[in-house]
C-alpha cells in the first residue's frame, strides 16, 4: 500500500488483531472502504450497481460506528446514528446475493479436503531443497489447479 500522510502502514494483518483500540480502528476506517471498493469492482453495469451497493453499505456500517464511539450523545448525534443504520440497512440486502448455499459449501469443503490430501503426498515425495522462485512456481501451480477444480455456480 502506498504511504499517505498521517496513515501508517500496520505490521499485523487483519487477523492478528486481538483487541482494536482507538488508533487500530481509525486507521482500519480508512482502509476499508478501498479494499471494499478494490475486491468489489464490477464490469459489467449490473455488477457495477452491486458494488456500488456494497461500498455504500460499508460506508453506513463504518458511519454507524464512528459516530457509536462518541462518549456522550445529544439528539444531533443520535439523528445521524440514526441515518447511518438505515444507510446501513437500504443496502445491506447486495450481500445475500453472495450468499453460498449449503450444497455450494459442501463441495467447497470436499474439494478442499482432496487438495489438501494431494498438497501433502506432493510434499512428502518431494524432499528436495525449495528455492524461492520453486515455491513461488508451485504456488502458482496450486491456484491454477484450484481455479480450474471448482465448478460451483
Amino acid at each position: 500500500m502506498p504511504a499517505y500522510q498521517d496513515l501508517t502502514p500496520s505490521n499485523q494483518s487483519y487477523e492478528e488483531v486481538s483487541q482494536w483500540n482507538g488508533k487500530k480502528l481509525k486507521e482500519m476506517s480508512w482502509y476499508l472502504p478501498a479494499v471494499v471498493s478494490q475486491s468489489l469492482r464490477g464490469s459489467s453495469p449490473a455488477e457495477c450497481l452491486k458494488c456500488t451497493c456494497g461500498i455504500e453499505c460499508t460506508l453506513g456500517s463504518l458511519e454507524f460506528h464512528m459516530y457509536a464511539r462518541y462518549e456522550s450523545h445529544k439528539y444531533p448525534t443520535m439523528s445521524y446514528l440514526d441515518d447511518a443504520l438505515c444507510h446501513f440497512h437500504t443496502f445491506k440486502d447486495v450481500f445475500l446475493l453472495g450468499r453460498a448455499s449449503k450444497k455450494a459449501k459442501a463441495q467447497a469443503n470436499a474439494l478442499r479436503t482432496e487438495l489438501m490430501k494431494t498438497r501433502n503426498v506432493d510434499k512428502e515425495t518431494n524432499t528436495e531443497t525449495s528455492t524461492p522462485s520453486k515455491k513461488w512456481c508451485q504456488m502458482n501451480a496450486w491456484r491454477d489447479y484450484i481455479s480450474h477444480g471448482i465448478d460451483v455456480p
